[in-house]
C-alpha cells in the first residue's frame, strides 16, 4: 500500500529508502491498520502514545487518512496530531 501511495516521500535524506525503517512495525502503524479494518468507516481513529511519533509513522497516518477518508487523532507527548484528507494539524512540524 505504501508503495502505491507515495513511498518516495519516505527516504533517509540521501535519496535512498530506509527500507528497514519503512517496513518496521511501529505501534501506531499497527493500531491504525487494526482500526481501519475493524471499525466503521465513519468513526475517527484515536491513538494515545507515550513516546514521540517518528516521521515515517507521521507520513503513514497522512497517507491512510487520505486513502481511506478517515480522521486519525494521535496524541503524543508533544502535540495532538489530527490527520484528515492527507494533512496533519501540526503542519508537519512536530
Amino acid at each position: 500500500m505504501m508503495i502505491q501511495m507515495g513511498l518516495s516521500m519516505l527516504n533517509n535524506g540521501n535519496g535512498t529508502l530506509d527500507v528497514e525503517e519503512v517496513t518496521g512495525i511501529h505501534c501506531e502503524k499497527l493500531a491504525i491498520a487494526f482500526a481501519v479494518s475493524n471499525s466503521p468507516y465513519f468513526r475517527s481513529i484515536r491513538i494515545i502514545k507515550t513516546v514521540r511519533m517518528c516521521s515515517h509513522c507521521h507520513t503513514f497516518a497522512k497517507l491512510v487518512s487520505e486513502k481511506y477518508k478517515r480522521q486519525i487523532l494521535i496524541k503524543d507527548p508533544n502535540c495532538l496530531h489530527k490527520f484528515q484528507g492527507g494533512k496533519c494539524s501540526c503542519e508537519d512540524y512536530w
